[in-house]
């Protein structure tokens, strides 16, 4: 015969697991006996009552049941029986990153699909207990990254703008088969690639300039904005497309400020009109430009 039985994870060294009983018509002492599936003395049994305990707990658990073959004699005969005992596995661990913050980055503009990052919650329950699922806890976040529910690979679900957000703070939840779960932060710098030209404030910049204006003498200012980071939103001022030579040598400009400053007296150009553009370009790579007429 077969005896199945279940036992708590949590179960103590010497806590009963069952009982077999043998009959003898001839009212012998039987005798019972673990003859195989206990060679890590995990349990015991009483010669006379045939009670099975628990006595050293240390490897008890485990995912598959331990199956034992008992014998019982009445010192001529013997009989056997098999005692099947499957260990319910005890949760006593909650999962547990590493870290309650993690560091990722991405590159901007990148398709749907692009991987961020994997995170990892270490659960030392056996069996379901210690299976570790991540979700993301939030329908923005959601929207924006996935997370392998097995793995906890996180990819982007679509592509991501620096210019409107340059962080996203994602969070993380590592949930085990008994519902114990831990929360950590994903946060992930989005980095920059060279997407925007610089915008001037107005497309056009008009003026009008004293005839006894000083040489050297800034009279305008033109200012153009880059929201790219780093060199790629560093601008710089020159002029171009000029009417004429005279034109190259009456107006300069700092490249730096965009303050257009006059190279010569103004006094022999009374009552005339000039037109030229100012350029702004970024440090990128490749560089982008705009221009605005003055």
């Amino acid at each position: 015969p077969t005896y199945n039985c279940k036992l708590s994870g949590e179960a103590t060294s010497g806590q009963m697991v069952t009982l077999v009983h043998a009959k003898d018509p001839d009212l012998e002492i039987l005798k019972y006996l673990i003859v195989a599936g206990n060679d890590l003395q995990i349990f015991r049994i009483h010669p006379l009552s045939g009670i099975i305990s628990l006595f050293n707990i240390v490897h008890l658990a485990r995912p598959e049941p331990h199956v034992l073959n008992v014998s019982v004699s009445d010192g001529v005969h013997t009989s056997f029986c098999t005692v099947s005992v499957h260990v319910l596995l005890a949760n006593r661990h909650t999962p547990s990153f590493s870290s309650n913050q993690l560091e990722a980055s991405v590159e901007e503009g990148l398709p749907t699909g692009t991987y961020v990052t994997t995170v990892t919650a270490k659960d030392d329950d056996l069996g379901s207990n210690g299976k570790v699922t991540y979700t993301i806890p939030s329908d923005l976040m959601r929207s924006m990254f996935r997370v392998d529910a097995d793995s906890g690979r996180i990819t982007t679900e679509q592509g991501l703008d620096r210019e409107s957000a340059a962080m996203w703070e994602l969070p993380v939840l590592a949930t085990d088969g008994a519902g114990r779960s831990d929360f950590s932060t994903v946060r992930v710098a989005v980095t920059d690639v060279n997407d925007n030209a610089p915008e001037f404030h107005f497309p056009e910049y008009h003026t009008c300039i004293s005839a006894n204006l000083t040489v050297d003498s800034a009279f305008l200012k033109v200012k153009a904005r880059d929201r790219d980071a780093g060199p790629a939103g560093l601008v710089e001022y020159s002029i171009y497309n000029l009417q004429s030579k005279r034109v190259k040598h009456l107006f300069g400009i700092n490249p730096q400020t965009g303050s257009i400053v006059l190279l010569q007296a103004a006094a022999q150009y009374e009552g005339q009109h000039f037109q030229f553009f100012v350029r702004a370009a970024d440090n990128g790579i490749p560089p982008l430009f705009s221009d605005a007429a003055v």
